[in-house]
């Protein structure tokens, strides 16, 4: 694949991730849960408890963005009749 058809995917992924691409963002650097929780506007007594399901809900929607993509782009199987 070329380097602009990966940069192309990423751009995909990101617009249809919304607010998620930013959680994972945030999630694979050294922040907290807490400071991923306040960055999408919850309190930090909130945010603390709340982080954690945000970055699985943000891994759960790459994962059914990236299924759905390779499911619409995968050919066709053909079928040889005996």
């Amino acid at each position: 694949m070329r380097q602009v058809e990966v940069l192309d995917y990423v751009d995909h992924l990101r617009h249809h991730l919304g607010r998620h691409a930013l959680v994972l963002d945030m999630a694979i650097t050294d922040a907290t849960a807490k400071e991923i929780g306040v960055a999408m506007g919850q309190a930090p007594a909130y945010a603390e408890k709340r982080g954690p399901s945000l970055i699985d809900a943000a891994i759960d929607a790459l994962i059914d963005l990236d299924e759905t993509a390779r499911v619409e782009t995968a050919p066709a199987e053909e079928k040889i009749a005996a």
